[in-house]
Formats: C-alpha cells, sequence, structure tokens
C-alpha cells in the first residue's frame, strides 16, 4: 500500500495518492502499526505540499521527523527545504538542502 501510494505521489496523480495514503492510515490505526502511520503521514505531508497546503505540510513533517536515518531522512529534509522556499527562507532552505547533500555524500 505504502510503495504504490507513492508511486502515485511521485507521479504527481495526486487524487489517487490521498486515496492510498488513506487507506494505508485507516488499516495502520486499525492493525495499531506506529510506524506504518507515521510513514503514511509523512506522505500525506507530501501531498500537502503538493497541494499547496505548504504550512500544513511542514507541521506535519516536522512532527514524525523522529527516528529518520538515510535516505528516508534526506527525502524528508527535500521536502522541507522546498516549504521554506515557498515561505521565502532561503536561509533555511539551504541549510535543509545541504543536510540533504551531506547525507547523499555519506552514501556515496
Amino acid at each position: 500500500m505504502f510503495t504504490t501510494a507513492r508511486l502515485f505521489l511521485f507521479s504527481k496523480e495526486l487524487d489517487s495518492a490521498a486515496k492510498y495514503i488513506d487507506i494505508g492510515i485507516s488499516i495502520a490505526q486499525k492493525n495499531n502499526e506506529e510506524s506504518e502511520i507515521r510513514n503514511f503521514r509523512r506522505q500525506q505531508a507530501k501531498l500537502n505540499y503538493y497541494l499547496g497546503n505548504f504550512q500544513v505540510a511542514k507541521d506535519t513533517l516536522k512532527k514524525y521527523f523522529e527516528k529518520r536515518k538515510g535516505l528516508s531522512l534526506a527525502d524528508d529534509l527535500f521536502y522541507l527545504g522546498m516549504i521554506e522556499g515557498e515561505f521565502g527562507n532561503d536561509i533555511e532552505k539551504k541549510s535543509f538542502f545541504l543536510s540533504v547533500d551531506s547525507i547523499i555524500k555519506i552514501k556515496d
């Protein structure tokens, strides 16, 4: 379910992404799977970014930011940087992007 939601999100098929994110959250809540709830909430934040709900996206990403590492963390930091750019906060945007860059360099 998560991969399907993610693929729709990245292909900017936002209605389909929203549908699978909502289904994923519902299933994860029913099964009391906290890590899956966090994963789907982060995807929901990225959906909100594409929908132009920048503050909601930022708040959600920051709320579910814990326990992230590697490329998953880099992905979240990228979106936080893009959100700061939408707010005109170029210094914060640059800071997030430099963090992404350092994570990617470690992975090389």
